[in-house]
């Protein structure tokens, strides 16, 4: 569920699904630790079947795999100030 105002949506128990992602593994492979956080990395297909706000970040978040370098899955981050990838 994605309420109005809010960053990120939200599973809710025992509530009807209201969007539907097929996800299929397409590999796996170690990489540098990431804050500690065990050195593996995925890759998935992610197939949606319906087209919701923030479907895949909250699917792959609910299924314990958050996309790497998502800032608001599974929480809200502030952006790093020493960070100069991305236009001010």
């Amino acid at each position: 569920v994605k309420e109005r105002g809010a960053m990120a949506a939200r599973e809710v128990a025992g509530a009807e699904p209201n969007s539907e992602t097929r996800v299929e593994l397409l590999g796996v492979r170690t990489a540098p630790a990431l804050a500690g956080t065990p050195p593996l990395l995925a890759r998935y297909r992610l197939l949606p079947r319906t087209g919701r706000t923030h479907q895949l970040r909250a699917h792959m978040n609910g299924l314990g795999l958050p996309l790497l370098g998502d800032p608001l899955y599974p929480h809200v981050t502030d952006p790093d100030p020493t960070d100069y990838r991305r236009p001010l």
